[in-house]
């Protein structure tokens, strides 16, 4: 409102008084309107200045708005990385925590068997006490145990280190996990910075397709353009078309024009073609590029939707488990893997409430990118709107300019002018109110933009909201780690397990000395005790029996395990022998392999050597298209010529001879140069090109002819005015004879460029031959890899039957080891049988001294032969721990020599279909070259038909000139006598010989006509065909000019 109370006053002054006043008192007083106009102008420069600073300010507000949302965008984006890195390091703690509790586990495993180890002992002692108060030689046992516990002591003490050592670890490793946590809590923060930055991601596809879509329009504008390209281009060649039409017309008059014409002509069309294809191809481009660019923001889009939709289903299902969450945590407690699925739940859940905060971001910034876009396209229409009122206060400034300097001068114009201001002023007051509209709407932007950021305030609070939630996911974790201060708890009770195994230890010694005091009372008892010995040898005799027989029993049992071992070393070495063979294979492969890569390499150069040989046939081709030019141009050169053109196209026949029979030797090596005579039928269009040249410079050669035709002309009436005045004539005599020593000039150079090209040919069939050779050894080097390929594959072939054949000994092997367990088994069940009914009989039966020493005695060799039964059984189950490891190894070895199998039968087949293939080729070369060998023959016999026409032709041309040789000489001779003759009678002479040569020109002007004609006519022949015309010309010349040496005579 206070914008248009400003600006109404400046309509009242511009139409009140003066409409009022009439015509008059514009003309007294012209001043008066640039007054008025420039008054109220003031206050409407000064508000749109001020417009243009809110403008300005709403613009910044507006871009400070877009930085905001962009560094929330690239927090959401770190927020989610860092939450992506928080899952993979969870996943390595769970890792870690398995490990530190299999690694426990081990532990208990090893206190229990180290219990049981030390409970064995102890049942020993307690049967040994048994039986030391039975016998008096117990205190040697004793000795022994005390030994046995002083190694188990020794084992406890290392078991207990191995404990500390192990609860070490585990203190490590827990520290670890605490650094880990607190690297997971300070990159908790990090992945709210990552959400933002996806909200900031998501608003930069949308910018992007906003930009592919101005991209489509203005690519829609360049089709536009590019299409009236076309049409213009179409125009243009239909103008072409019109001029070809018209040089079509023109062709019979001017020959040589419409050629050139028609060249430039399809120049220009080629030309317009490639311009239209190329656009037409750019339009292709622009389009895949703009579908390109539609389908990935499409793509872009869809997969965003599909992301939102996934962060909502996610955010739902989050709601659904932060209930769960709190009953699980008061359980988190008792099962560490159910703690650690919980927190990924938990950190599912802080994901899924993360992206549905960077959902609600990219919505909030959706609509901050719609109210940013409706803010600019209102600026712009303010924008417009201030270029409007600009040129319209710019075209009132103009037209006041044009009142003060005109309005003295002429009223009607300032009545115009007024008018002008006037609607002007309309227009202006228009301008204004729709500046205001427009101010309204930036205001009602700038409350949605408002609202826009009480929203983002909203989403950051719930933001924090989610961080406070995190905040207990993170207390959540501090239980976790006081679940693991548990476990460190429970193994300093291992710890203390282990002290009070080592006291009972302690006790265990304590009660050996009791025992040993016992066994002192037990030898005094023993005496009474030898009583019951004697009634019991016979009991003796029999365990002795069964001592002996349990004896054997175990030398068979050693017997069978040295077999076994022996059996083992066997398999050993047949292991050993099969991993030699298996790396024979690998070394036989490894050989096959670089044959290949040789072979390759081979086919590589001989590919190479066949694109030189390709390059080198193109020059020869080249070569041999210049030599027929040359031949060409020699024919028609040797017109002039006598017998030297006779001997050198014997020559030149007895070469073409030469030529023919080395190309019927060379006709074998033709299978490798079939690809070289494509590239030579190029080369041939090139030539005819080049001959086409030939023809225009052969022509040249005729209008030097006819040059020389019309010197003979001037001789003539040079002759003819010799009639008159006979001095001059043998000035022209000596002209003529210049002319022809000039001719026979260039019939010797002509003669040494043919001895030039007879040397180029020379050097080209030698280049020829060697190129054949160079061929043939491509060839041999073909079968030799043909051959290398069939060994490789019978190498394969045998490589596979050896393989299986290891597959076999592997089975066998496996198989063998099998009986060897369960015969180990046995044995090992046979010896604590045997070792149970010994304790039984000892515990059942007493003896004498002698024979209780003999007993310990054997007992010790039977306990020794048990230790190495014992350290046998070990020794047999590590080398059925190495022969595994062996089979596994073999097995690897197999597998890596079947994949090596089958990358060498891929390969051999691609080998094979390259061979194929260059098979085919070389067949289509052949008959390639075999058709090119009979086009070079065709054209060879047309060119010795071409030579014996030359032939022909020099021979009468030859004799043309020794004709007019002899007319000269007679025409010399007569002048000679014309001038001793009478001055009176030579002047009579002289009328008659002009009248004669007058008549005689009469008759021969159509025939010269005609003559002129034929050899226009024999110009336009193709090269290398013979031009009767021509010759026929040339005789009609040589018969004018004697005709003329007649009448001068």
């Amino acid at each position: 409102m206070r914008l248009f109370r400003e600006r109404t006053p400046l309509r009242v002054p511009g139409r009140g008084p003066r409409e009022d006043s009439g015509l008059p008192s514009r003309a007294a007083d012209p001043t008066a309107p640039q007054r008025t106009g420039t008054e109220g102008w003031t206050p409407r420069r000064r508000r749109l200045a001020q417009l243009r600073r809110e403008l300005q300010e709403s613009q910044q507000e507006l871009q400070r708005g877009r930085g905001r949302t962009q560094q929330l965008q690239g927090d959401l984006a770190a927020a989610e990385s860092q939450a992506q890195e928080l899952r993979a390091q969870l996943s390595e703690v769970r890792g870690r925590l398995v490990q530190v509790e299999g690694e426990n586990e081990a532990l208990r495993a090893g206190k229990l068997e180290r219990s049981a180890e030390v409970s064995l002992p102890l049942c020993g002692v307690l049967g040994r006490r048994e039986r030391g108060a039975r016998d008096g030689q117990a205190e040697r046992r004793c000795v022994e145990l005390e030994r046995e516990l002083r190694e188990v002591q020794v084992q406890l003490t290392h078991c207990q280190e191995r404990a500390q050592s192990a609860e070490e670890r585990a203190e490590e490793q827990l520290k670890q996990l605490q650094t880990e946590v607190s690297s997971l809590k300070a990159q908790h923060s990090s992945a709210n910075q990552q959400l933002q930055e996806r909200s900031v991601e998501v608003q930069e596809a949308r910018r992007a397709l906003e930009e592919a879509r101005r991209a489509l329009e203005e690519a829609r504008a360049s089709e536009r353009e590019q299409s009236r390209d076309y049409a213009a281009l179409r125009l243009q060649l239909s103008r072409a078309r019109e001029e070809l039409v018209s040089a079509t017309r023109r062709q019979d008059d001017v020959v040589q024009e419409q050629g050139e014409e028609r060249r430039r002509v399809e120049e220009l069309c080629e030309q317009l073609q490639g311009e239209v294809g190329r656009l037409q191809e750019q339009l292709d481009s622009e389009r895949a590029a703009i579908r390109t660019q539609r389908c990935q923001g499409e793509e872009e889009l869809e997969r965003l939707r599909k992301d939102q939709q996934q962060m909502k289903d996610e955010v739902i299902a989050a709601e659904h488990k932060a209930s769960r969450l709190q009953r699980e945590a008061e359980l988190a407690g008792r099962a560490r893997q159910e703690e650690a699925a919980e927190r990924e739940a938990e950190l599912g859940d802080w994901r899924s409430r993360c992206r549905q905060a960077s959902e609600a971001l990219g919505e909030r910034d959706a609509e901050l990118g719609e109210a940013q876009r409706a803010r600019d396209s209102a600026h712009r229409s303010l924008r417009l709107q201030e270029e409007r009122a600009q040129r319209l206060g710019a075209e009132k400034q103009r037209l006041e300019e044009a009142l003060g300097e005109g309005g003295q001068a002429v009223g009607d114009d300032a009545h115009a002018i007024r008018l002008q201001l006037r609607s002007s002023q309309d227009a202006l007051q228009q301008v204004t109110a729709e500046l205001r509209a427009c101010r309204r709407e930036v205001e009602e932007r700038d409350s949605l933009i408002g609202q826009k950021e009480e929203q983002v305030e909203v989403i950051q609070a719930d933001l924090e909201q989610l961080q406070q939630q995190y905040t207990t996911c993170y207390t959540q974790l501090v239980q976790e780690e006081q679940a693991v201060s548990r476990l460190k708890e429970e193994l300093r009770d291992s710890g203390e397990q282990t002290d009070l195994l080592a006291s009972q230890v302690a006790e265990l010694n304590t009660e050996t000395q009791r025992l040993q005091q016992e066994l002192d009372l037990l030898t005094e008892k023993h005496t009474a005790a030898q009583q019951e010995v004697a009634s019991r040898d016979e009991a003796v005799l029999k365990l002795t029996a069964d001592l002996r027989s349990a004896q054997e029993h175990l030398r068979t049992a050693q017997e069978e395990l040295t077999g076994q071992v022996q059996e083992t070393q066997a398999q050993e070495e047949e292991v050993r022998a099969l991993q030699k063979e298996v790396q024979r294979l690998q070394e036989a492969l490894i050989l096959k392999q670089s044959a290949v890569e040789e072979e390759q390499q081979r086919s590589a150069q001989l590919q190479q050597e066949r694109d030189t040989l390709q390059a080198q046939c193109e020059g020869q081709q080249g070569a041999l298209c210049g030599l027929r030019e040359e031949l060409e141009r020699c024919q028609e050169e040797a017109r002039a010529q006598g017998e030297r053109r006779e001997e050198e196209a014997q020559g030149l026949r007895e070469q073409l001879q030469e030529v023919q029979a080395r190309a019927e030797q060379h006709r074998s090596s033709t299978d490798g140069l079939r690809a070289d005579l494509e590239h030579a039928q190029n080369r041939r269009r090139e030539a005819e090109e080049e001959g086409l040249q030939r023809d225009g410079r052969l022509r040249a050669q005729e209008a030097e002819l006819t040059k020389l035709r019309a010197a003979l002309q001037e001789a003539e009436s040079v002759a003819a005015d010799a009639e008159a005045r006979l001095e001059p004539l043998s000035q022209s005599v000596d002209l003529s004879r210049q002319k022809y020593q000039a001719c026979l000039a260039k019939v010797s150079e002509r003669e040494e460029q043919a001895a030039r090209l007879r040397a180029e040919v020379a050097a080209l069939h030698g280049d020829l031959r060697a190129h054949c050779a160079q061929l043939e050894s491509g060839d041999d080097a073909l079968s030799a890899l043909s051959l290398q390929l069939r060994s490789t594959q019978q190498e394969l072939h045998e490589s596979r039957s050896h393989g299986q054949e290891c597959e076999q000994v592997i089975g066998t092997l496996r198989e063998n080891c099998a009986d060897l367990r369960r015969q180990v088994e046995e044995q090992e069940e046979m010896v604590v049988k045997v070792q149970a009914d010994f304790s039984a009989y000892r515990a059942t039966h007493m003896h004498a001294d002698s024979d209780y020493n003999s007993q310990l005695s054997r007992i010790q060799e039977l306990q020794q032969a048990l230790s190495r039964a014992m350290e046998q059984c070990a020794q047999g189950s590590q080398a059925l721990s190495e022969s595994q490891a062996t089979q596994q190894q073999l097995r690897d070895e197999v597998c890596r020599v079947s994949e090596q199998r089958d990358s060498s039968k891929t390969e051999a087949l691609r080998l094979q279909e390259v061979l194929s293939e260059l098979k085919g080729e070389l067949l289509g070369e052949v008959q390639r070259r075999q058709a090119e060998v009979e086009l070079v023959e065709q054209q060879a016999a047309r060119l010795e038909e071409d030579l014996r026409v030359a032939l022909r032709q020099c021979a009468q041309k030859e004799q043309a000139v020794q004709k007019r040789d002899a007319l000269l000489r007679k025409s010399e001779a007569d002048l000679v006598e014309a001038r001793s003759g009478h001055p009176a009678h030579r002047q009579g002479r002289a009328h008659r010989a002009r009248r004669e040569s007058q008549q005689r020109e009469a008759v021969l002007r159509p025939q010269g006509g005609a003559s002129a004609a034929e050899g226009g006519a024999g110009g336009r022949r193709p090269p290398g065909r013979p031009d009767g015309c021509r010759e026929e010309a040339g005789e009609r010349d040589g018969a004018g000019a004697q005709r003329r040496a007649g009448a001068l005579l």
